[in-house]
């Protein structure tokens, strides 16, 4: 319905980004100012924020499994194991976690 609606009003339908287990919608809204049409998108939240997301997201799946591997990790958060091994990397040198055991046979703790 809603898209119907934007459409109806002359505005792009929704993009629609899938992370882990939320979806998000980017929407386009017509302004008009000093009598030009503009067209502007929601504000998108700036780079720190998506990568905080992105750490309680890596927090509460070490949480639910304290074996979990990086590219476990990866898979479920749809994100390159690359950028996982940054953020552990970056968590474990801020202190936040800590890899207890070998890399195959080990855990991450919360501290």
């Amino acid at each position: 319905r809603m898209c119907r609606e934007l459409s109806a009003i002359g505005t792009k339908e929704p993009q629609y980004h899938l992370f882990a287990f939320i979806m998000k919608a980017s929407v386009w809204a017509n302004l008009l100012e000093e009598g030009q049409e503009k067209t502007i998108s929601d504000q998108k939240r700036p780079e720190g924020d998506q990568i905080s997301d992105q750490i309680k997201m890596i927090l509460e799946l070490i949480k639910e499994k304290p074996q979990i591997s990086r590219s476990e990790i990866s898979h479920k958060m749809g994100l390159h194991e690359s950028s996982v091994k940054r953020r552990l990397k970056m968590m474990v040198d801020k202190g936040i976690i800590q890899r207890i055991g070998s890399d195959k046979g080990g855990h991450w703790q919360i501290k």
